[in-house]
């Protein structure tokens, strides 16, 4: 369980290839690039009992592992700032009995018990991450290109996010401040959960 920190970017597909190919890039990486395909379902009532509780559940394929992921949103401004607890998971099934410390968390998978649980929408997204060092603060920079997928709409996601790994919040803003002098992108704090129930609607 942790609080995740993070900053989105929302290019247009060309910028992105731009922003992707960019020397800059490489100057504060401490990790090599890594890219995979990740693909994901996310779940609610029919009702949209946990989108009601600022809440989200998936089930996402990376890395060769299944993982379901429940989050929880927070007060926040500029940045999106939610609880996020991860489950390693054998197979692309629901698991509502899985333990969890926080009480939120827990309480919102407790209501979906007896309720119909029914898929909202799907994201199938192209992903390069890797780790920067900037300032005083480690941050992990995810580059995601492909499609957001509700019946049978689609939204293109072409953005950038940046997620406090240590250090100091602040440090996002700062970094993607100076990239903005560079590239041209918009800083949203909506996440793919927003935009895929807004999709959905």
């Amino acid at each position: 369980m942790g609080i995740e920190i993070e900053l989105k970017l929302d290019f247009t597909p060309e910028n992105l290839r731009r922003f992707r190919k960019w020397s800059g890039l490489r100057d504060i990486s401490i990790q090599k690039p890594k890219r995979a395909c990740l693909r994901a379902c996310y779940y609610d009532t029919s009702d949209w009992e946990l989108v009601k509780q600022k809440s989200s559940l998936r089930i996402r394929r990376e890395y060769g592992k299944w993982v379901q992921t429940a989050k929880l949103a927070l007060p926040s401004s500029n940045m999106s700032k939610r609880v996020e607890i991860n489950w390693d998971i054998s197979s692309p099934n629901l698991d509502l009995g899985l333990e969890t410390e926080n009480q939120d968390i827990r309480q919102a998978l407790k209501s979906l018990h007896d309720k119909k649980i029914v898929e909202v929408f799907r994201t199938r997204i192209w992903r390069t991450a890797r780790i920067l060092r900037y300032k005083n603060s480690e941050i992990e920079l995810a580059i995601d290109s492909g499609h957001i997928f509700a019946g049978e709409k689609s939204v293109v996601v072409s953005e950038a996010e940046l997620e406090l790994m240590s250090g100091n919040a602040e440090d996002l803003m700062d970094l993607a401040k100076e990239w903005q002098q560079i590239f041209k992108f918009t800083i949203d704090g909506a996440s793919k959960a927003e935009r895929g129930y807004k999709l959905a609607a």
